[in-house]
């Protein structure tokens, strides 16, 4: 039996989550209606738990990640970023979003995990850099992107192999505040390098709304990356990539002339994500998130 602090979301806990929040200002008006329009495709029964997943992305995730990439793009003007790395695997529907809201940005799918980073740091990998140094032209305009975490590894790697380190934009943190981060995290947002959104947040419930096709990345060699079986079935969380893929369909490019605060953005934010920091989604019923992956 799940305990009370992890029961999955109830619908009524999802619909219009966002809307509810957005509905206050005319400027979101456009972006409601695409909310709308998705929670209207749902092709599932009402009483079936696909339909509570699909609910879950057109009313959680996907305002989630369609605010923090405004947030991302207007912070990486102010930082001149040019490159943007979003990581494997957390990040594969952020990066299509974040692509179809501001298609003229240079976008990519970044292969990286904890493993390798920490093995490439361990042992030098001169494959993993040079795919590194393929995508990376500028290590001070390009971003590190990612759904949870701290940037340690991240760091880590750049800060011994380059000696620098790429701007990191995180979503969402276990962390109460900066202050917690490890000592060279911390380093680098002394030099202003990091940005979090959310804090005091566990990782699972926005990582498993965001679960991906492909398994986590174990070796990265000459041949290119090497990926463990994906550890669960994907018929389970197609809802999720059905619903991600009809949204992302029908955005339309930014009008970047529209003003937004740092402030209204963040407040949004935390507004939506609070429903999934008490509860987590219906994904949870057929598969049990793994915090650490197979080191094969």
């Amino acid at each position: 039996m799940y305990s009370k602090l992890i029961m999955p979301l109830g619908l009524d806990d999802i619909h219009k989550n966002a809307i509810n929040h957005l509905k206050h200002s005319s400027k979101w008006n456009k972006f409601i209606d695409l909310l709308k329009d998705c929670s209207d495709a749902n092709p599932h029964s009402k009483k079936s738990n696909e339909h509570v997943m699909w609910e879950e992305q057109a009313n959680i995730n996907i305002p989630l990640m369609y605010l923090a990439s405004i947030y991302l793009y207007h912070y990486t003007q102010e930082k001149k970023c040019t490159t943007f790395l979003f990581a494997t695997r957390d990040c594969c529907h952020w990066h299509r979003i974040f692509k179809a809201m501001y298609p003229n940005e240079k976008v990519y799918y970044f292969h990286c995990s904890r493993k390798v980073f920490e093995d490439s740091t361990s042992h030098h990998n001169s494959a993993f850099k040079s795919y590194v140094n393929s995508v990376v032209k500028n290590i001070d305009t390009t971003i590190f992107i990612d759904i949870h975490g701290t940037g340690k590894r991240m760091f880590n790697y750049f800060d011994k192999e380059f000696h620098n380190a790429p701007y990191c934009f995180l979503l969402s943190s276990t962390f109460s505040s900066y202050s917690d981060f490890p000592k060279l995290v911390q380093h680098y947002k002394a030099k202003h390098k990091l940005c979090n959104l959310i804090f005091d947040s566990s990782g699972s419930p926005i990582e498993m709304l965001n679960y991906d096709k492909i398994g986590t990345l174990v070796k990265y060699t000459s041949s290119g990356p090497e990926r463990n079986k994906l550890e669960y079935d994907y018929k389970i969380i197609k809802p999720y990539h059905k619903s991600m893929k009809y949204a992302i369909n029908h955005i339309k490019p930014v009008d970047t002339s529209i003003n937004h605060s740092y402030e209204e953005l963040r407040s949004l934010i935390e507004k939506i994500y609070k429903c999934i920091k008490k509860d987590e989604p219906n994904v949870m019923k057929y598969i049990k998130h793994e915090r650490t992956h197979k080191k094969k």
